[in-house]
């Protein structure tokens, strides 16, 4: 499915585990994490208001046809935001050093004002909160700082203006799973074959490949899918 001009995979199967997630947690279930997976979804960079506005729409039909209500095709956006329903669909964090707020805030949507930055470019910024400078926080200090450590991602989209290729060594060291990685790949500088050689052994495989048309010609949206080692055997 394509959001904010990226591409995803099964989203059906994303919420399907989050409603799995909800009930086990509504019946009061001990174990948790062994049953469904929480959706989180992590976006910096692009059209992320665009992402998260479509995804979460996505996710509400999703889960009124999860649960077996009316014909929602159409009508079933409008319908759920007017009925409040309590389904618990993603957490949709977007990371914006710019301090932009979303057109219109909404349920399941939270911003927060520092982008990422590599381990090893502190010049980036300290993380320290300076309304006329941007804010950038390390992937760790960001999952740690929410919550989020020993978590599965469910998506984690970045478009960093070419930092794509010195933070992916920190994500693939995290100890945290992303499902799915949606990387805006800038140029073709030579790390790149270390790039997709990480990426390989990391067990992530590529789903889509696509020019950004907004790009210069070499400017590449790519769509990861991390799959289980089995796969690979």
């Amino acid at each position: 499915m394509r959001v904010g001009g990226k591409w995803i995979c099964d989203p059906r199967r994303i919420i399907s585990l989050q409603d799995e997630y909800q009930h086990s947690v509504s019946a009061g279930n001990q174990n948790i994490g062994d049953v469904g997976n929480k959706c989180i979804i992590y976006i910096s960079g692009g059209s992320e208001f665009e992402f998260a506005n479509q995804f979460l729409d996505y996710a509400m039909v999703r889960m009124l046809e999860i649960h077996n209500e009316q014909e929602v095709r159409g009508h079933g956006v409008k319908r759920m935001k007017q009925e409040q329903k309590s389904y618990e669909t993603c957490e949709v964090h977007v990371f914006n050093p710019t301090g932009m707020e979303p057109p219109q805030p909404r349920e399941g949507m939270v911003v927060h004002p520092w982008g990422f930055r590599p381990t090893d470019k502190a010049s980036m910024g300290s993380g320290t909160d300076n309304a006329a400078t941007p804010t950038f926080k390390t992937i760790l200090d960001t999952i740690t700082e929410l919550g989020h450590l020993d978590k599965t991602i469910s998506i984690l989209a970045l478009d960093c203006e070419g930092c794509e290729w010195d933070i992916y060594c920190d994500i693939l060291d995290l100890n945290a799973s992303f499902q799915q990685i949606l990387f805006q790949l800038h140029g073709t500088p030579s790390v790149a074959n270390d790039f997709f050689t990480s990426m390989r052994n990391a067990g992530y495989v590529i789903f889509d490949r696509e020019m950004d048309p907004g790009g210069a010609g070499d400017v590449y949206n790519y769509s990861f899918l991390k799959l289980a080692a089995s796969f690979f055997d």
